[in-house]
């Protein structure tokens, strides 16, 4: 084989190796759906997390206030 060969051959096998990396990276791709979707789980912890604390922090100081008086 002449030199030029060897290294279409060799080109050809590390074309082979990139594409198969690409294809590994395109597959573990964030889409735009589940952006959104964790998008909008998140606004639901963050709201239902402070509902929740700002209930409890109004129960402590009523119970506070109640047993101090």
């Amino acid at each position: 084989m002449t030199e030029t060969n060897l290294q279409l051959a060799d080109t050809n096998k590390r074309l082979a190796i990139v594409e198969m990396d690409v294809a590994v990276i395109k597959s573990n791709y964030a889409r735009r759906e589940d952006i959104a979707k964790s998008e909008n789980t998140l606004l639901k912890w963050f709201i239902t997390t402070a509902i929740t604390l700002a209930g409890l922090s109004g129960s402590l100081a009523f119970l506070a206030a109640r047993f101090i008086h």
